[in-house]
């Protein structure tokens, strides 16, 4: 069922988001993932999710040829993103792109209000907050997120995001780690709004 999908392999994220999700299993919904790589996550949303329609969004996309995909070749940060879903609500966006600061950040702002009410936003690998290479912004991500949960806020962001905004239309933020006393693998993070 699973599809090779390091979501269930490597980081496990399926097991925590399974008490997420379950209940949309049957429902009819619009699903959004930044960054579907081959594919194998997509096939997995399919599976596990009986009517959703899926939202694929990467800057190499493939063809799923399956009435419940619509595939979208652009970059996360790309504004023109918001033409592409002008009127369209999602109960789950998850943000699997660059893992870089200021993509996971415009993504967040932009996509934000296109959550549905008691939906979900994800952004996974946010360990990615601990390697160079996907630092280009300061404070990271996972610094953010957690700034958030604890009603700390750092005026540098709003000129990115519209952070403050967002905490006030939280009902919570949750955290999951694969290696509970390594925050530098496999953590991800889920914003349910209210």
């Amino acid at each position: 069922m699973f599809y090779g999908t390091d979501k269930a392999t490597h980081h496990n994220y399926l097991n925590f988001y399974e008490s997420y999700f379950n209940k949309l299993r049957n429902k009819k919904f619009n699903l959004l993932e930044i960054g579907v790589y081959k594919g194998n996550s997509v096939m997995t949303w399919l599976e596990y999710f009986n009517e959703c329609t899926i939202y694929a969004i990467d800057v190499d996309i493939k063809k799923f040829n399956n009435e419940r995909v619509k595939e979208f070749k652009i970059s996360q940060d790309d504004p023109k993103i918001l033409d592409l879903i002008r009127d369209i609500n999602f109960d789950i966006i998850i943000d699997d792109g660059s893992h870089k600061v200021l993509h996971q950040l415009k993504s967040l702002n932009m996509l934000w209000d296109h959550v549905s009410k008691g939906g979900f936003y994800v952004i996974e690998d946010i360990h990615t907050s601990f390697y160079k290479e996907y630092i280009d912004f300061n404070p990271t991500t996972f610094q953010i997120l957690k700034d958030l949960k604890n009603s700390i806020f750092h005026e540098s962001v709003e000129q990115v995001c519209k952070i403050n905004k967002i905490k006030n239309e939280i009902n919570s933020i949750n955290f999951f780690s694969n290696v509970p006393d390594n925050i530098h693998d496999s953590n991800t993070c889920l914003l349910e709004k209210k």
